[in-house]
């Protein structure tokens, strides 16, 4: 799990900032479409935890048994806010 702020809301999804930096002291690259786990909402600004999927889990969450399109373990892309900071 990492931290990040929210950098932008785009309708359910969110761009995220992470606010760590890698071994060479370089921000992290933004996280472009996180989703949210739950019902709640965040807001620009916001510090939220979030999660990296091992898999693509774009099809578990359509209820279809897969791995998605994604074959690459932990990318970015499938980010999940957990919650507030």
């Amino acid at each position: 799990m990492i931290v990040c702020r929210v950098d932008k809301v785009k309708g359910s999804t969110y761009e995220l900032d992470p606010m760590f930096v890698d071994e060479n002291g370089r921000r992290l690259s933004v996280i472009p479409e996180a989703i949210a786990m739950g019902t709640d909402t965040y807001s620009r600004g916001d510090l939220v935890w979030v999660g990296i999927s091992e898999r693509d889990y774009s099809d578990a969450i359509r209820g279809k048994r897969g791995n998605g399109s994604n074959q690459a373990k932990y990318d970015p892309s499938n980010a999940v806010i957990i919650g507030r900071v």
